[in-house]
């Protein structure tokens, strides 16, 4: 199970523009799952954004004109990802992850307050993150970072 999570790790792992994702896609274990992904959305949604960034949205050719290339590019990166289907995982239905997601969800106690409870934790979690930031902040800039 260990080795099964760090190869995932490795798969949605950002570095290098998601490399090992782009290479676990190209490679085709056989002919019939070459159309088979679960798309990675922060990767695509990277992949719209610098199409987006890399093209204005006007030209200048005389008058200002719309940039076709632009929408064109994008709606093809579109179809590409939208190109793919989920993978069929009926096989492991029974394998027991849903009894566990639904066994720990029915263990939380849920009560009139529990919106408010989960909004005051979580402020109380975010000013502690960013306390520990700052203090990060300063502890590195004595390290000479």
């Amino acid at each position: 199970m260990t080795n099964k999570l760090s190869t995932l790790r490795d798969i949605i792992n950002p570095d290098s523009d998601y490399r090992h994702f782009r290479a676990a896609i190209n490679k085709i274990a056989s002919p019939r799952s070459s159309n088979i992904c679960v798309p990675w959305l922060d990767l695509h949604l990277k992949d719209l954004q610098r199409i987006l960034d890399d093209h204005p949205v006007t030209v200048r050719v005389g008058d200002n004109l719309i940039n076709f290339e632009r929408y064109t590019k994008f709606m093809d990166r579109i179809n590409e990802v939208a190109h793919y289907t989920p993978p069929n995982l009926q096989e492991y239905r029974n394998t027991g992850q849903l009894e566990y997601l639904l066994d720990s969800l029915q263990k939380f106690p849920i009560s009139n307050n529990t919106d408010t409870e989960m909004l005051t934790r979580s402020l109380v979690l975010k000013e502690r993150e960013r306390s520990d930031a700052n203090q990060r902040k300063h502890v590195l800039a004595r390290l000479g970072f």
